[in-house]
């Protein structure tokens, strides 16, 4: 192999690992994103297990330094045929950021909370003699005030013009105890990069 096509197979390959970006790249004003998420909760009384979760964020950058973000994630195993989950509202704050904007690493810290939904429909029943019992179908919601506190950090890399990479570990407070999370997703500009 010479070393004219050892030279360009090396430039191709650097080119296709990392995006050339001819400018620096902005944040977009709004960015929604898809995460997945390992969650550990620890009570104070010493018990801890594991719980997978994942969900959907949405982020308003109000300035270039500064973002608010809301993310709800349903979280489990449990067993109930409900739908258990977490919300949060959180602020971002840049620390560090490549020169061309292309990578930035954030404070993150905010508010959380619980929910959960569940949703039965009517079921009937029949018996040895005949009759039939029917169970009404019903529908049940309900969002806890906020009683957990969250801090972490964060990492967005910009893989195009559209879509960033995010990856983020976090400890949240509550009275019964700590939960450190690790996520992992992909968030998409509402208007492009420029």
């Amino acid at each position: 192999m010479s070393r004219h096509v050892l030279r360009v197979l090396t430039i191709a390959a650097v080119l296709a690992a990392a995006p050339a970006f001819a400018q620096e790249v902005v944040t977009p004003p709004v960015e929604i994103g898809v995460l997945a998420s390992g969650i550990v909760p620890v009570s104070f009384d010493g018990g801890a297990f594991g719980m997978a979760a994942g969900g959907a964020s949405i982020t308003f950058n109000i300035t270039r330094r500064i973002g608010v973000e809301a993310i709800g994630e349903i979280v489990g195993p449990t067993g109930s045929s409900a739908l258990y989950g977490m919300y949060q509202l959180q602020g971002r704050f840049p620390i560090q950021t490549r020169g061309d904007g292309s990578a930035v690493w954030f404070l993150t810290g905010g508010l959380g909370g619980f929910f959960y939904t569940q949703h039965q429909t009517e079921h009937r029943q029949s018996r040895p003699d005949g009759s039939i019992v029917v169970y009404p179908g019903f529908r049940e919601s309900e969002i806890d005030a906020p009683r957990l506190i969250s801090a972490g950090l964060a990492h967005r890399r910009v893989l195009n013009s559209r879509m960033s990479l995010l990856l983020s570990t976090q400890v949240l407070f509550g009275g019964g105890g700590i939960a450190p999370r690790a996520s992992a997703g992909l968030s998409f500009g509402v208007r492009r990069y420029r």
